[in-house]
């Protein structure tokens, strides 16, 4: 059976955040992540935000679309609070 959505949940600040139509290339976030984190599962992380402009990290740099990284920094943690943000309707009310 082959699946028409995905969901990808990202556990961090406490908060379990679940986004219809997001994926990270197959990535599974299996811990609460944080600022000084880091590892393959923060570079999915910046990838899914840099898929939509609204939640992209920075425009250009590190951690820009196509030059993500591995660490958890101030700019991720600012990106991650405008996806809770964005998806707030759909995953934190119901």
């Amino acid at each position: 059976m082959k699946a028409t959505s995905f969901f990808t949940s990202i556990a961090l600040f406490g908060l379990i955040v679940l986004a219809p139509g997001a994926h990270a290339a197959g990535a599974l976030f299996t811990r609460n992540l944080s600022v000084g984190d880091t590892g393959a599962d923060v570079f999915a992380l910046q990838k899914l935000l840099n898929a939509n402009p609204a939640t992209q990290i920075v425009a250009s740099g590190p951690g820009a679309p196509g030059k993500e990284t591995d660490y958890f920094g101030a700019l991720t943690k600012a990106a991650v609070i405008r996806y809770q943000d964005k998806y707030a309707a759909q995953i934190l009310a119901p």
